[in-house]
């Protein structure tokens, strides 16, 4: 089957094991912050001289080079989240689009829930309002669950999350899904996997 909404004995094993979808719910909002911040920090970018220069900001070859730029805050349900890469780069002028590169994403909720999150590099689109993810984003949480998700983007007008190539999902109990794509809808409260293969770890009852 080339695409499937998950089977019902899939489904509720997925619903069980339901830290995946937390992710999910929470990783759009959260990268919406961090679109507005720098949709702020562009802003400012845009009305700088050619002659600006400061510690952590440099100005070269007609281009803005931030290092270890930082984002963080509280979301409106408790949840704490920083931000953190190595560089930022995006053209003085005639750029909608700022590249970050060796990044790091942690939160914790209030109930003491962790997620961790990492990428080589990232696109933000300032118009469009997307985030594409190049090559790898890795994810991991106290819940004892791991994601590798290939070639992301997050469209926050549309609210959703699609992977262009393949994501692994590996859960606590060693349960394995690995799908072509998947495209998670936040507003629709849907997730679609294509060509999905689960794989559920035997266990020798005592």
């Amino acid at each position: 089957m080339n695409s499937a909404q998950l089977s019902a004995p899939i489904f509720n094993s997925l619903k069980r094991r339901n830290f995946f979808i937390g992710f999910l719910r929470i990783i759009i909002p959260l990268l919406g912050l961090l679109l507005l911040g720098f949709l702020s920090l562009k802003i400012f970018l845009d009305n700088l001289g050619t002659d600006f220069d400061m510690s952590g900001i440099r100005i070269k070859s007609d281009k803005v080079i931030i290092d270890n730029p930082q984002y963080s805050g509280i979301m409106g349900n408790g949840t704490q989240y920083s931000i953190n890469s190595k560089v930022a780069t995006t053209p003085i002028a005639g750029s909608d689009e700022i590249d970050i590169f060796e990044n790091e994403l942690n939160l914790l909720r209030p109930d003491n829930y962790q997620m961790r999150a990492l990428s080589k590099s990232a696109i933000f689109n300032m118009v469009a309002q997307t985030i594409d993810i190049k090559g790898l984003l890795q994810t991991s949480d106290s819940n004892n669950m791991f994601a590798d998700l290939y070639n992301s983007k997050i469209d926050w007008v549309a609210q959703t999350l699609t992977t262009k190539d393949k994501a692994i999902i590996e859960f606590e109990d060693g349960t394995i899904l690995t799908s072509e794509t998947l495209v998670y809808d936040a507003q629709k409260e849907t997730w679609d996997f294509t060509k999905v293969r689960l794989v559920i770890p035997i266990t020798e009852e005592e």
